[in-house]
């Protein structure tokens, strides 16, 4: 889900970009479904027909990363009457155009992703109703502390020991200080667990500055 490391941009270009972020619908967002169509596929293996969810989101259909091919016959789909967040091994499908129904299981979410967050430790499983921004904003969103565009002017924000948010373009992350060389950092990407690391202060604004080199902004959280 993370951009292309861009350019920085002008700081009156910056801030309407940073205003449009935090007001704009996240993609892939299922907590904003605009409509839900109901249709009957062909389940996988010899299960029959199955009554399914069609997805779609207000930008358009749903599908999970971990089986996005790029190709616009691909959709999403959750079993009628099944779980309605998090995950499992039963009611969350594909199909391509008017192809059977393919399983896509906890497994196959957790191995796409987890190479992506080598190093942190998973603490959820997957769940395909909450995105990056969603989980971000969860634990506590408030004031703007301001923008960042480097290693020194991301530390000047992150003073004082407590929780944040931070926007780094497309992708949203849970950040907290527990000390002078303390920082913790929380995140999920589209469909992903919810990840987690401590880092001392220096190996956090590495890795946050890696994120998204053009900065982001910071939040309380």
């Amino acid at each position: 889900m993370l951009p292309p490391i861009g350019a920085e941009v002008p700081a009156a270009r910056a801030a309407a970009e940073r205003s449009a972020a935090v007001t704009a619908p996240a993609r892939h967002s299922l907590a904003r479904l605009a409509v839900a169509q109901m249709a009957q596929k062909q389940g996988p293996g010899d299960q029959g027909m199955i009554d399914v969810v069609d997805l779609t989101t207000e930008e358009g259909e749903y599908l999970p990363n971990c089986v996005d091919n790029q190709e616009a016959t691909r959709k999403g789909y959750r079993r009628s009457g099944g779980i309605d967040k998090g995950w499992n091994d039963t009611d969350i499908f594909y199909a391509d155009g008017a192809g059977p129904l393919v399983q896509i299981t906890v497994k196959m979410v957790n191995d796409y992703w987890n190479p992506k967050y080598e190093g942190f430790d998973q603490e959820s499983g997957p769940d395909w109703t909450v995105n990056c921004e969603d989980y971000a904003k969860a634990g506590g969103f408030g004031e703007e502390v301001g923008a960042y565009n480097s290693k020194e002017t991301l530390s000047a924000k992150l003073t004082d020991n407590g929780n944040y948010v931070l926007q780094l373009s497309y992708h949203w992350m849970r950040v907290a200080k527990t000390g002078a060389d303390a920082i913790t950092i929380r995140q999920k990407d589209g469909e992903s667990a919810v990840y987690k690391k401590d880092f001392n202060l220096d190996a956090a604004l590495e890795y946050i500055m890696a994120k998204r080199g053009a900065g982001g902004t910071v939040f309380k959280g």
